[in-house]
Protein backbone atom coordinates (compact mmCIF):
# COMPACT_ATOMS: atom_id res chain seq x y z
CA UNK A 1 0.00 0.00 0.00
CA UNK A 2 2.89 2.74 1.41
CA UNK A 3 4.52 1.35 -2.61
CA UNK A 4 1.48 2.18 -4.39
CA UNK A 5 1.03 5.47 -2.67
CA UNK A 6 4.85 7.09 -3.63
CA UNK A 7 3.96 5.67 -7.03
CA UNK A 8 1.14 7.94 -7.24
CA UNK A 9 2.85 10.89 -6.24
CA UNK A 10 5.45 10.17 -8.32
CA UNK A 11 3.20 10.17 -11.19
CA UNK A 12 1.28 13.59 -10.10
CA UNK A 13 4.85 15.51 -9.81
CA UNK A 14 5.81 14.02 -13.42
CA UNK A 15 2.59 15.08 -14.72
CA UNK A 16 2.88 18.77 -13.43
CA UNK A 17 6.43 19.02 -14.37
CA UNK A 18 5.50 17.99 -17.98
CA UNK A 19 2.03 20.14 -17.97
CA UNK A 20 2.87 23.36 -20.47
CA UNK A 21 2.07 26.91 -18.91
CA UNK A 22 -1.29 28.45 -19.27
CA UNK A 23 -1.47 29.91 -23.21
CA UNK A 24 1.70 27.67 -24.59
CA UNK A 25 2.07 24.65 -26.40
CA UNK A 26 3.51 21.35 -25.86
CA UNK A 27 6.80 22.67 -26.66
CA UNK A 28 6.58 26.01 -24.31
CA UNK A 29 5.62 28.45 -27.25
CA UNK A 30 3.13 31.09 -26.52
CA UNK A 31 0.49 30.49 -28.59
CA UNK A 32 -1.26 33.02 -30.31
CA UNK A 33 -5.13 33.17 -28.92
CA UNK A 34 -8.30 33.96 -31.15
CA UNK A 35 -9.18 37.42 -29.79
CA UNK A 36 -11.95 37.68 -33.20
CA UNK A 37 -15.46 36.56 -33.94
CA UNK A 38 -16.99 35.65 -37.23
CA UNK A 39 -20.05 37.26 -38.89
CA UNK A 40 -21.16 35.59 -41.76
CA UNK A 41 -23.81 36.72 -44.67
CA UNK A 42 -25.09 33.69 -46.04
CA UNK A 43 -27.80 32.97 -48.64
CA UNK A 44 -30.06 31.10 -47.08
CA UNK A 45 -30.21 33.46 -44.13
CA UNK A 46 -30.73 36.30 -46.51
CA UNK A 47 -33.50 34.42 -48.20
CA UNK A 48 -35.03 33.36 -45.11
CA UNK A 49 -34.91 36.27 -43.21
CA UNK A 50 -36.11 38.84 -46.40
CA UNK A 51 -38.94 36.39 -46.47
CA UNK A 52 -37.73 35.52 -50.80
CA UNK A 53 -38.72 32.00 -49.87
CA UNK A 54 -42.26 32.86 -48.26
CA UNK A 55 -43.09 35.01 -51.13
CA UNK A 56 -41.67 32.23 -53.75
CA UNK A 57 -44.59 29.56 -52.35
CA UNK A 58 -47.03 32.06 -51.94
CA UNK A 59 -46.84 33.69 -55.51
CA UNK A 60 -46.53 29.44 -56.77
CA UNK A 61 -49.87 29.37 -54.81
CA UNK A 62 -51.79 32.08 -56.39
CA UNK A 63 -51.20 30.77 -59.84
CA UNK A 64 -52.37 27.46 -58.91
CA UNK A 65 -55.60 29.28 -60.54
CA UNK A 66 -56.88 27.13 -63.30
CA UNK A 67 -56.78 29.57 -66.29
CA UNK A 68 -53.46 31.21 -65.37
CA UNK A 69 -51.62 27.96 -65.21
CA UNK A 70 -53.06 27.40 -68.82
CA UNK A 71 -51.95 30.80 -69.65
CA UNK A 72 -48.58 30.16 -68.44
CA UNK A 73 -47.77 27.10 -69.24
CA UNK A 74 -48.84 28.09 -73.32
CA UNK A 75 -46.49 30.81 -73.06
CA UNK A 76 -43.50 28.07 -71.56
CA UNK A 77 -43.93 26.30 -74.19
CA UNK A 78 -43.05 28.34 -77.12
CA UNK A 79 -39.77 30.46 -76.55
CA UNK A 80 -39.16 33.80 -77.89
CA UNK A 81 -35.55 32.94 -78.07
CA UNK A 82 -35.24 31.59 -81.62
CA UNK A 83 -34.61 32.85 -85.13
CA UNK A 84 -37.56 30.66 -86.92
CA UNK A 85 -40.07 32.89 -87.31
CA UNK A 86 -43.06 30.70 -87.45
CA UNK A 87 -41.89 29.58 -83.74
CA UNK A 88 -41.59 33.69 -82.79
CA UNK A 89 -45.24 33.91 -84.34
CA UNK A 90 -46.70 31.49 -82.55
CA UNK A 91 -45.38 32.59 -78.95
CA UNK A 92 -46.75 36.22 -79.86
CA UNK A 93 -50.15 34.23 -81.00
CA UNK A 94 -50.32 32.31 -77.43
CA UNK A 95 -49.48 35.74 -75.78
CA UNK A 96 -52.36 37.91 -77.37
CA UNK A 97 -54.78 35.04 -76.94
CA UNK A 98 -53.61 34.86 -73.10
CA UNK A 99 -53.55 38.56 -72.83
CA UNK A 100 -56.61 39.32 -70.44
CA UNK A 101 -56.02 36.52 -68.23
CA UNK A 102 -52.06 36.75 -67.38
CA UNK A 103 -53.14 41.19 -66.91
CA UNK A 104 -56.04 39.94 -64.87
CA UNK A 105 -54.11 38.16 -62.47
CA UNK A 106 -51.13 40.32 -62.45
CA UNK A 107 -53.28 43.44 -61.73
CA UNK A 108 -54.48 42.19 -58.49
CA UNK A 109 -53.54 44.32 -55.60
CA UNK A 110 -51.93 41.09 -53.90
CA UNK A 111 -48.81 41.32 -55.84
CA UNK A 112 -48.50 45.01 -55.22
CA UNK A 113 -48.85 44.54 -51.64
CA UNK A 114 -46.15 41.57 -52.12
CA UNK A 115 -43.51 43.36 -53.92
CA UNK A 116 -43.59 46.40 -51.19
CA UNK A 117 -43.10 43.47 -47.74
CA UNK A 118 -40.00 41.96 -49.56
CA UNK A 119 -38.93 45.70 -50.54
CA UNK A 120 -38.96 46.13 -46.98
CA UNK A 121 -37.80 42.74 -46.19
CA UNK A 122 -34.69 43.08 -47.96
CA UNK A 123 -33.73 46.10 -46.31
CA UNK A 124 -34.37 44.79 -42.97
CA UNK A 125 -32.29 42.00 -43.16
CA UNK A 126 -29.56 43.68 -44.33
CA UNK A 127 -30.14 46.53 -41.77
CA UNK A 128 -30.21 43.69 -38.95
CA UNK A 129 -27.11 41.97 -39.95
CA UNK A 130 -24.92 45.40 -40.01
CA UNK A 131 -26.76 46.52 -36.77
CA UNK A 132 -25.10 43.16 -35.24
CA UNK A 133 -21.08 44.09 -36.10
CA UNK A 134 -21.44 47.00 -33.42
CA UNK A 135 -19.85 44.77 -31.05
CA UNK A 136 -20.30 45.78 -27.37
CA UNK A 137 -17.75 48.14 -27.27
CA UNK A 138 -17.91 52.09 -26.90
CA UNK A 139 -15.47 52.22 -30.14
CA UNK A 140 -17.29 51.95 -33.07
CA UNK A 141 -16.06 49.24 -35.25
CA UNK A 142 -13.86 50.14 -38.80
CA UNK A 143 -15.03 47.70 -41.54
CA UNK A 144 -12.24 46.74 -43.80
CA UNK A 145 -13.22 45.79 -47.41
CA UNK A 146 -10.94 43.93 -50.47
CA UNK A 147 -11.17 45.99 -53.98
CA UNK A 148 -11.45 42.75 -55.48
CA UNK A 149 -14.78 42.93 -57.17
CA UNK A 150 -17.53 40.13 -57.19
CA UNK A 151 -20.53 39.36 -59.08
CA UNK A 152 -24.16 39.41 -57.41
CA UNK A 153 -24.28 35.80 -58.83
CA UNK A 154 -23.31 33.02 -61.30
CA UNK A 155 -25.37 30.49 -62.95
CA UNK A 156 -27.70 28.50 -61.42
CA UNK A 157 -26.90 30.80 -58.21
CA UNK A 158 -29.28 32.94 -56.06
CA UNK A 159 -28.27 36.52 -56.71
CA UNK A 160 -27.07 38.45 -53.93
CA UNK A 161 -27.14 42.29 -52.41
CA UNK A 162 -23.16 42.48 -52.55
CA UNK A 163 -23.52 46.52 -54.16
CA UNK A 164 -26.00 46.87 -51.59
CA UNK A 165 -24.72 45.62 -48.55
CA UNK A 166 -21.08 47.14 -49.30
CA UNK A 167 -23.05 50.70 -49.50
CA UNK A 168 -25.32 50.35 -46.08
CA UNK A 169 -21.40 49.38 -44.28
CA UNK A 170 -20.39 52.81 -45.80
CA UNK A 171 -23.17 54.61 -44.47
CA UNK A 172 -22.72 53.33 -40.79
CA UNK A 173 -19.30 52.41 -40.18
CA UNK A 174 -16.00 53.78 -41.28
CA UNK A 175 -14.74 51.83 -44.21
CA UNK A 176 -11.37 51.01 -45.38
CA UNK A 177 -10.34 49.65 -48.95
CA UNK A 178 -7.65 47.22 -49.24
CA UNK A 179 -5.92 45.75 -51.39
CA UNK A 180 -6.33 41.30 -51.10
CA UNK A 181 -3.92 40.63 -53.82
CA UNK A 182 -1.57 38.56 -51.30
CA UNK A 183 -4.10 38.33 -48.16
CA UNK A 184 -4.73 34.82 -49.34
CA UNK A 185 -1.00 33.83 -50.03
CA UNK A 186 0.87 35.17 -46.53
CA UNK A 187 0.32 32.97 -43.16
CA UNK A 188 -0.87 35.25 -40.43
CA UNK A 189 1.11 33.69 -37.68
CA UNK A 190 4.05 33.08 -39.46
CA UNK A 191 4.29 35.17 -42.10
CA UNK A 192 5.60 33.29 -44.93
CA UNK A 193 3.76 32.36 -48.08
CA UNK A 194 1.50 29.26 -48.05
CA UNK A 195 1.44 26.33 -49.99
CA UNK A 196 -1.45 25.34 -52.22
CA UNK A 197 -3.15 21.92 -51.60
CA UNK A 198 -3.27 19.35 -53.70
CA UNK A 199 -6.26 17.01 -54.13
CA UNK A 200 -7.43 13.61 -56.25
CA UNK A 201 -10.90 13.59 -57.17
CA UNK A 202 -12.29 10.81 -59.12
CA UNK A 203 -14.24 11.45 -62.25
CA UNK A 204 -17.08 9.75 -63.87
CA UNK A 205 -14.99 7.18 -65.90
CA UNK A 206 -13.41 5.91 -62.74
CA UNK A 207 -10.22 7.71 -63.23
CA UNK A 208 -8.13 9.76 -60.81
CA UNK A 209 -7.32 13.53 -61.31
CA UNK A 210 -5.23 15.77 -59.82
CA UNK A 211 -6.55 19.07 -58.46
CA UNK A 212 -6.15 22.11 -56.49
CA UNK A 213 -8.35 22.95 -53.51
CA UNK A 214 -8.86 26.46 -53.80
CA UNK A 215 -10.68 26.47 -50.26
CA UNK A 216 -7.21 25.24 -47.98
CA UNK A 217 -3.32 26.25 -47.81
CA UNK A 218 -0.94 24.81 -45.70
CA UNK A 219 1.82 26.17 -43.60
CA UNK A 220 4.87 24.40 -43.96
CA UNK A 221 7.44 26.72 -41.87
CA UNK A 222 8.91 24.24 -39.20
CA UNK A 223 10.97 26.73 -37.47
CA UNK A 224 10.28 27.87 -33.83
CA UNK A 225 6.95 28.95 -33.62
CA UNK A 226 5.98 27.74 -37.04
CA UNK A 227 2.53 26.61 -38.04
CA UNK A 228 3.77 22.58 -38.62
CA UNK A 229 5.35 23.17 -34.79
CA UNK A 230 2.31 23.64 -33.35
CA UNK A 231 0.12 21.58 -35.58
CA UNK A 232 -2.14 24.24 -37.40
CA UNK A 233 -0.83 23.66 -40.55
CA UNK A 234 -3.71 23.91 -42.30
CA UNK A 235 -5.77 27.29 -42.97
CA UNK A 236 -8.75 28.33 -44.34
CA UNK A 237 -8.14 30.67 -47.60
CA UNK A 238 -11.37 32.90 -46.66
CA UNK A 239 -10.56 33.17 -42.95
CA UNK A 240 -6.50 33.91 -43.46
CA UNK A 241 -7.73 36.90 -46.30
CA UNK A 242 -10.03 38.10 -43.38
CA UNK A 243 -7.13 38.46 -40.95
CA UNK A 244 -4.82 39.48 -43.42
CA UNK A 245 -7.54 42.06 -44.68
CA UNK A 246 -8.21 43.12 -41.00
CA UNK A 247 -4.71 43.45 -40.28
CA UNK A 248 -3.98 45.86 -43.10
CA UNK A 249 -6.83 48.16 -42.15
CA UNK A 250 -5.31 48.42 -38.84
CA UNK A 251 -2.20 49.44 -39.94
CA UNK A 252 -3.28 52.08 -41.64
CA UNK A 253 -5.90 53.31 -39.34
CA UNK A 254 -2.73 53.48 -37.27
CA UNK A 255 -0.47 54.98 -39.84
CA UNK A 256 1.98 52.36 -39.68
Amino acid sequence: RGYARKRRRAYRADRNRRRPRRGRGSRGIRRARRSYKSYMLTRAWYYRRAGIDAAKKRSRRWLENEAVSVAFKALRDLTVKTTDPDVYKQHVDAYVLHYDTLWAEKLRPRWARQKFRLYCGKRRALQEFVNNLRGSGEIPPLIAYGNAGFASGGRGERSVPVKGIKRLIRQTYPTVLVDEYNTTKMCLTCHVPLQHVKVRIQQRDESWKTTTCHDLRRCGNRGPGGCAVLGCSWKNRDEVASLNIGRCARSNALGA
